[in-house]
């Protein structure tokens, strides 16, 4: 299986346009990656910009999901995903009022990080000429570890001698399933399988890149 950089087209001009029963502002945008909610929130309420195109896929990527419409839902409904949950929006676009719906997915990086197959290494500066910015690291060699807590006994060891610390110079998962949308470190990665799907039903308001953020495996 191949993986993509799946990223919006760069716009972000939304805004609440009303929700009397929320108190807090961008509801879906407090949702954490490491959890699902244990509440079902108000249907979320919002505007998009009249100078904006209306995409199948809206382009305003959250930490931890994403807008579509019905056409899309139903393409991600035959998907192969981790703990997830699909929430109803409606989104007001030049006076007119529109059905989507918002993709929470739970993902928790470490429980499928491949410890003794990733490389650690010292963090530099953050590349932000890179489209999206990219961790960049000192040419310094760090032993390997195998679990999550060889990996905490280092961090907290090099704490002083490093100054921004020790990261995953060269990631690799392990993979119980093929799954068609990972949510890794807030960026999103789609499975070959779901690009072909977006093609042929020429969904609209996305784009793709190489992966050049991680390797992988399955058990």
């Amino acid at each position: 299986m191949i993986y993509y950089y799946f990223d919006d087209l760069g716009e972000d001009q939304v805004s609440d346009y009303k929700n009397p029963y929320r108190q807090k502002k961008m509801e879906w945008a407090q949702l954490s990656t490491e959890m699902l909610p244990d509440y079902t929130p108000d249907p979320f309420h919002f505007s998009l910009a009249r100078n904006l195109p209306l995409t199948d896929i809206l382009s305003f990527f959250r930490s931890s999901g994403f807008f579509f419409n019905e056409k899309v839902k139903k393409i991600v409904e035959t998907l192969v995903l981790t703990p997830h949950c699909i929430f109803p929006a409606q989104m007001k676009y030049r006076g007119k009022f529109y059905e989507y719906y918002f993709l929470h997915i739970k993902f928790s990086e470490i429980d499928f990080l491949d410890f003794p197959n990733t490389i650690l290494g010292v963090r530099g500066e953050t590349d932000v000429s890179q489209i999206p910015s990219k961790q960049t690291f000192l040419d310094i060699e760090l032993p390997r570890v195998n679990n999550l807590e060889e990996f905490q006994t280092m961090v907290s060891e090099t704490r002083g001698r490093y100054p921004k610390g020790v990261g995953l110079k060269d990631e690799c998962y392990r993979f119980d399933q093929p799954y068609d949308i990972l949510n890794i470190n807030a960026k999103f990665f789609i499975s070959d399988k779901f690009l072909s799907l977006l093609k042929e039903h020429q969904i609209t308001g996305y784009q793709v890149k190489p992966n050049t953020f991680f390797r992988h495996n399955f058990v």
